[in-house]
């Protein structure tokens, strides 16, 4: 695709970035399958990681701004003394991969925290945005409910906190803020439709893929002590997030909701 043709891959935004501000402590990682790639932003044996997804439509590489975004976190759990760092997944794109091989990517990043780095789940905190944070909740549902297309992880315990940046919920796409709030985001209803087809790749949507679809009882004994979902009012998404929202807050008492009136 264009825009990805232009970027460059996640890992050459990584590499461009990580030259624009060395001060970060970094470090590249490759997982077990011998070429998925993880990239380390702060101190790898922090008391706390973020293992983070970026959004992108599963079309588009990470850009300088997810990158930015995990440092300010590290940054301001500095600042209150805290222990923190991320590990940012590169997972494979549209239209070279499709779905289920990014959640099988996602299971190895958490087993590499897990049993590489023997760190327990109450010390991670799963992230992502948009795409990203669809896949997210599709490693979640995964550990309770394991796919069967995809390598099966066991850790023990809950994640530390779930946090969800306008999550991608649903490929529908007929939401009412759709129309709404055409003119105000910069995603378009047209390419997330082919963007989701691609994704696909000829499967069905289903809990996993399409979390709106999902009964509340899904939900239920989830492996997170805290989840927390951020939504815009002015981004098309915001209808399917706050429906979404409903479901985890009748199955999940740890659920929390920041609907912001300016888009996210």
């Amino acid at each position: 695709m264009l825009f990805r043709a232009l970027s460059g891959s996640s890992e050459d935004v990584f590499e461009k970035w990580k030259i624009k501000n060395p001060s970060n402590k970094v470090e590249t990682v490759t997982l077990q399958n011998g070429k998925t790639k993880a990239f380390w932003i702060g101190d790898k044996h922090a008391d706390t990681t973020m293992l983070y997804f970026h959004g992108g439509g599963y079309a588009a590489s990470a850009s300088p701004g997810h990158y930015d975004l995990v440092a300010e976190a590290e940054s301001r759990a500095a600042k209150n003394n805290a222990s923190f760092s991320t590990l940012f997944l590169q997972y494979d794109l549209i239209p070279s991969a499709c779905y289920p091989a990014q959640l099988q990517q996602a299971v190895q990043a958490l087993d590499y925290l897990t049993n590489t780095m023997q760190r327990p789940l109450g010390k991670i905190i799963l992230a992502g945005d948009s795409a990203g944070a669809n896949l997210a909740l599709a490693l979640l549902s995964h550990i309770s409910k394991p796919h069967p297309e995809v390598d099966r992880i066991t850790p023990t315990g809950n994640f530390k906190k779930v946090v969800l940046l306008s999550p991608w919920v649903t490929f529908d796409g007929t939401a009412a803020a759709f129309k709404e709030n055409a003119w105000k985001d910069v995603l378009d209803s047209r390419a997330l439709h082919q963007w989701s087809q691609a994704f696909l790749g000829g499967a069905k949507p289903d809990s996993y893929n399409t979390p709106l679809l999902a009964p509340p009882d899904w939900w239920s004994g989830i492996r997170a002590d805290k989840i927390c979902i951020a939504a815009g009012q002015d981004e098309v998404f915001v209808n399917d997030i706050l429906e979404f929202s409903k479901k985890l807050n009748v199955s999940f008492f740890g659920f929390s909701l920041d609907s912001s009136k300016t888009e996210s």
